[in-house]
């Protein structure tokens, strides 16, 4: 067979793979679901659709009945290969259904009206009985169907799915499936399919009495892991049995042999991430920053393409990606094995070329069975399911990442012969750049002299603000006519690609493009020609003409270029109060012990662990764009001390450097940061369903904006660390290197639990704030009394921490002064307000956490660079 028509065949066999169970959508909102089985039902629907032929008709027999099923006749006639590869890719990822888990006798009941439970409500990390969070019925949280768009999808309790509920789901289904149906690929289809079926349950057969049984797994993350499934199953038997795959056997025995090692389970991962973002100079830093994490990301999806396309794979077999960090899920076959050296070689040449070692990809691989892609059997040692798989792989990645770039290390150690001489890159401190290859940044400055690389990120950073599309160019002077740096990385084919942001798609681009990347849209219409992928970025950036502060600074720089990433300077500026920016660094608490331990031992299925990455990743590199943006319905109790209203469409004065998988990296005006990071905390917990193990820890840490780069990310770094030390789910706020971890009185400081934070520092810089206004036209909050009084507070506070109750009368006389100066000001409700404040100020247990709400509100009040 030659090898277009093969390709051909492979691609039908993916797409009838994606669509196996879609009649299941069209069956639920049929008015008499029961009038035929669900691959009828989505057969027909793809017929009526002009999708007839191959695909509608593996469609329509991936079940395989047994004889004495009436439709069998019917339905088995003409079984083929494929439908064989398709039936056994769907029982090899359906393993959380409960009639794997159940007695004859409990076979339970169909129910249309089940929701999708989230994935989040099933986690426990202290083991898992009736009494547990997750086996409480009455805190189980649920999706309602529909699409993913511009709200975040919170699941709620106590939802009910009506007939209609599914009606409106498909028709939505259909109008965005007519827009791409005349050039329907695997890459469009997924991002159809993922709109549209990620709230909607695979299964919804229940038993009566278990909570386990409530269908966990969406539509979307079973139709694409039985597609990833079916292609590498498909793979492995071309090149393990060619003859009787050129004769078109059936080979029942082989696909449905669950023994054999058929599958790889590959993982990538970068080494080297974090020194190569950061440590760089001030100089244009937000933008260089930005455009450092973004060609990260674009390595990282480089590399995976490289990948499916050699080993031809579909993105279905994509199982995560971010952070530098991806899996991928490929037949064990040896040609993949030579493939992955190859790349992995091939990269780490160009790599280390390019960057001297900062860099290093580390690529690792475990061959697994059928019967592996389950539990396993936890009474039996001899037993292997898909944790162990997952752990063996960590391990083969972290071996290797000790022996990097091991194969350039001769070419390192060989004597070298003198070189004309070198010079420093005035951004990423690289010496061995020739000194003619060094040009300046900028005309004004030629002192500041910069490498290739750095200028040509320096150059993107302000591309990358309205980028909607990503091109990949093999032309180097086609990729610059529409991009003055483009991104350049080496391949295994053709030698480099040329990587171009671009705000559409048009004319000569389709032609002289090889591919490319949507950002973050769910519109259908982009994807209608084919040659597009989705790519999901966290890349909200406050831009110099969207900074809002109410002051006469944001005027005038609205004369800037709309083109113009705004800076660490300017950001400072519309700050309220001190012209400071804030650094924000958070993460999700025990990740790896959430995918390891967090299921119950028999539901550690392929299927929830690939949901529960991808649903973390749709949080971090999706929605939090909608939270800083401001979107609205997207805030869960949105924190707004400084008063800008960023639900009423303005966004908050903030960028995000980094954000995917789990983990984000966000600086902005400081007072905005803080609270922002209040923000997400409070949207990821109802998003994660409010389950007491799964937390995220948080590190601020404030500066002036010529802060030296490296210490703003190792300071933030640090809060953060020092956040997971005192116990996880936690904020450090405003952290202090100077701070001891304790005072003498064992008290941590600048440690706050979320909730803590909220009672002792947010409620006590509101009521400080009640007594005075924000004034929006000097930008700072004007307090109502004098400065002197938080100075003497700071003072009285540090006497506490040494002499405990001697304190009292200082704080006594101190707060007699303020009632003086408040009576002053005739507001009816100071009165209460005062004796709240008096309550905390007198109270040696309430006043433990003062010094955080008195730097917040020193930060208020202060004026400018003051």
């Amino acid at each position: 067979m030659e090898q277009s028509q093969r390709q051909k065949e492979r691609e039908a066999l993916i797409l009838a793979a994606l669509l196996h169970d879609i009649g299941k959508l069209v069956q639920r909102a049929d008015n008499d679901p029961q009038r035929m089985t669900h691959q009828e039902f989505g057969s027909l629907w793809l017929q009526e659709r002009g999708i007839t032929g191959k695909i509608s008709h593996l469609v329509e027999r991936h079940h395989l009945l047994k004889k004495s099923h009436f439709k069998y006749d019917s339905l088995d006639a003409g079984i083929s290969r494929a439908s064989l590869t398709i039936c056994q890719a769907d029982w090899l990822s359906a393993q959380e259904r409960p009639e794997k888990e159940t007695s004859p006798e409990e076979e339970g009941e169909w129910r249309s009206d089940i929701p999708l439970l989230s994935i989040f409500s099933r986690v426990r990390l202290n083991g898992v009985d009736k009494d547990k969070f997750n086996q409480n019925e009455e805190k189980l949280r649920y999706y309602t169907p529909g699409a993913i768009g511009d709200v975040i999808p919170y699941p709620q309790q106590n939802v009910t799915v009506t007939r209609q509920d599914y009606k409106r789901c498909l028709e939505a289904f259909e109008k965005d499936f007519l827009q791409i149906k005349e050039h329907l690929t695997p890459d469009n289809l997924l991002v159809l399919l993922e709109k549209h079926t990620s709230f909607i349950p695979s299964e919804t057969r229940v038993v009566k009495g278990k909570v386990e049984s409530y269908p966990d797994v969406s539509l979307f993350d079973h139709l694409k892991l039985t597609a990833a499934i079916a292609a590498a199953i498909d793979l492995y038997l071309e090149e393990n049995y060619p003859e009787k795959y050129r004769k078109n056997d059936l080979l029942t025995d082989e696909i449905q042999n669950i023994k054999d090692k058929k599958f790889l389970l590959i993982g990538g991962d970068f080494s080297g991430v974090q020194n190569f973002i950061y440590t760089i100079s001030s100089k244009g830093a937000l933008k260089t920053l930005r455009a450092r994490s973004f060609f990260l990301e674009v390595l990282t999806e480089h590399v995976i393409s490289q990948f499916l396309e050699s080993a031809f794979l579909p993105r279905a077999n994509v199982i995560y990606s971010g952070g530098g960090r991806f899996y991928i899920l490929s037949p064990n076959i040896m040609s993949i094995k030579e493939l992955l050296f190859n790349l992995t070689e091939r990269m780490n040449e160009w790599l280390f070329d390019k960057f001297r070692g900062k860099l290093c990809l580390i690529t690792g691989s475990i061959a697994l069975s059928g019967e592996e892609l389950n539990p396993g059997d936890k009474e039996d040692l001899n037993s292997r399911g898909i944790c162990n798989i997952w752990s063996d792989l960590g391990s083969e990645l972290a071996r290797f990442k000790s022996q990097k770039f091991k194969r350039q290390l001769f070419a390192i150690l060989q004597p070298q012969e003198p070189q004309i001489p070198f010079d420093k890159c005035s951004i990423c401190y690289r010496d061995d750049i020739k000194e003619d290859e060094l040009k300046p940044l900028h005309p004004e400055n030629p002192e500041d002299r910069v490498c290739s690389f750095c200028r040509s990120l320096y150059s993107l950073g302000d591309e990358l603000i309205d980028m909607r599309f990503l091109g990949v160019c093999q032309d180097e002077k086609i990729a610059r006519k529409f991009c003055k740096e483009p991104l350049e990385i080496g391949s295994v084919k053709e030698g480099v690609l040329w990587y171009v942001p671009l705000r559409k798609i048009y004319g000569d681009l389709k032609e002289n493009f090889k591919f490319f990347y949507a950002i973050n849209t769910w519109d259908l219409s982009t994807y209608k020609e084919g040659k597009v992928a989705a790519l999901l970025l966290g890349n909200y950036v406050r831009k110099v003409e969207d900074l809002s502060s109410g002051a006469e600074f944001a005027k005038e720089e609205n004369k800037v270029s709309l083109q113009s990433t705004a800076s660490f300077d300017k950001l400072a500026k519309v700050a309220r109060g001190a012209d400071r920016i804030g650094v924000l660094r958070m993460d999700v608490d025990r990740l790896g012990k959430i995918f390891i331990q967090g299921l119950e031992y028999k539901h550690r299925s392929f299927s929830r662990f690939a949901s529960l990455s991808r649903f973390l990743n749709l949080f971090f590199k999706y929605y939090l764009n909608l939270i800083c943006a401001g979107k609205p319905g997207n805030s869960f109790e949105c924190l707004d001390l400084s008063e800008k209203n960023p639900e009423k469409g303005g966004g908050r004065n903030v960028s995000i450097v980094y954000s995917g998988g789990d983990d984000l990296f966000l600086v902005g005006a400081w007072d905005e940061v803080v609270e922002v990071s209040f923000d997400i905390q409070k949207s990821f917990r109802l998003y994660t369903c409010f389950n007491p193990d799964i937390t995220v820890s948080a590190g601020i840490f404030v500066q002036h904006n010529n802060f030296p780069l490296h210490l703003l990310a190792d300071f933030s770094g640090k809060a953060e660390d020092l956040a997971k030390e005192n116990g996880r789910n936690r904020i450090v706020l405003f952290y202090n290197p100077n701070l001891k971890k304790k005072s003498k009185r064992n008290i941590p400081k600048q440690v706050f639990t979320w909730e803590e934070a909220e009672k002792e520092v947010v409620a006590v810089v509101k009521l400080f704030k009640s007594l005075g206004k924000i004034d929006k036209e000097k930008n700072i909050f004007d307090p109502g009394f004098s400065h002197t009084f938080l100075y003497k507070l700071f003072s009285i506070f540090e006497q506490w921490e040494t002499e405990d109750v001697l304190y009292l009368p200082r704080m006594a006389y101190i707060y007699s002064k303020l009632k003086e100066e408040m009576a002053k000001v005739k507001k009816s409700e100071n009165e209460k307000v005062l004796g709240d404040i008096e309550a905390i100020l007198m109270n040696s247990e309430k006043i433990k956490n003062l010094r955080t709400s008195l730097v917040w509100l020193e930060l208020l009040a202060r004026s400018g660079e003051e």
